[in-house]
């Protein structure tokens, strides 16, 4: 069963990704969105944690939370938007938010 788990929460205000990770499986995806997106910042103390991705998980993020934020898209992470946020939604059997 694939999964796509949304990401939320500041990776400075909660460990909801060391939560997320060990459930990641291959096929499964992770999209940061909101405050989430600080993620992609190389200075951010979780970044050594999205290396650690399994081969075969997938890795989005919202571009309009990327670009309110001032942030640089990474080549780990595929920047999408809203239409793009809706097909993952049907394309995935299971959704689980981490807020």
């Amino acid at each position: 069963m694939k999964t796509l788990h949304l990401i939320l929460a500041s990776p400075f205000q909660s460990r909801m990704l060391d939560s997320a990770l060990p459930l990641l499986a291959e096929q499964d995806a992770l999209l940061l969105m909101g405050d989430a997106t600080y993620l992609l910042q190389e200075s951010s103390r979780t970044a050594a944690l999205l290396e650690t991705l399994q081969t075969g998980v997938k890795g989005f993020a919202l571009q309009e939370d990327v670009e309110a934020r001032g942030l640089r898209e990474t080549s780990r992470f595929e920047m999408i938007d809203y239409d793009r946020f809706v097909a993952l939604c049907v394309a995935y059997d299971k959704i689980h938010s981490w807020p």
